[in-house]
């Protein structure tokens, strides 16, 4: 199936229209959040495409430990047992983001063979902001 096709087919979730620039400025504005917004976007999509979403289940954790993170110190009696919590969300979101590539390359394979690129390196290196750019090339092939 030609590349062209297969964003018309499929087609890609709604805030793959943002550039990585932009991404990257909205997360620097929010803290982090807006990258957290993105990959739960990206992951519900994809979960409600293929009706299988291990991404989404992981960076919901990651969210959950996001929101904990903000409670006030007075909540958490032991700092130091929290900074090991937050250790494995690191952990969660690298093993979600790889999670995902999986899923966006089986969700985008066609049946004569084709599939969606997605480097394991770049995945690794920069998580849900490669794979957004990933999407914004199947949507500009279309």
């Amino acid at each position: 199936m030609p590349d062209h096709e297969v964003g018309t087919r499929k087609g890609v979730p709604a805030v793959s229209q943002i550039t990585w620039l932009w991404a990257l400025i909205f997360t620097g504005l929010t803290s982090g959040l807006f990258a957290l917004g993105m990959a739960l976007h990206i992951s519900w999509w994809v979960r409600n495409r293929r009706r299988a979403g291990t991404a989404f289940y992981g960076f919901l954790i990651v969210a959950v430990l996001t929101a904990i993170e903000f409670l006030p110190a007075s909540v958490l009696h032991h700092p130091t047992a929290w900074e090991n919590v937050f250790t494995v969300g690191t952990v969660i979101w690298i093993g979600s983001a790889f999670i995902l590539r999986r899923e966006l390359m089986l969700y985008y394979a066609s049946p004569e063979g084709g599939v969606l690129e997605i480097n394991p390196w770049l995945t690794g290196l920069f998580s849900i902001y490669y794979l957004n750019y990933c999407l914004w090339v199947v949507r500009d092939s279309a």
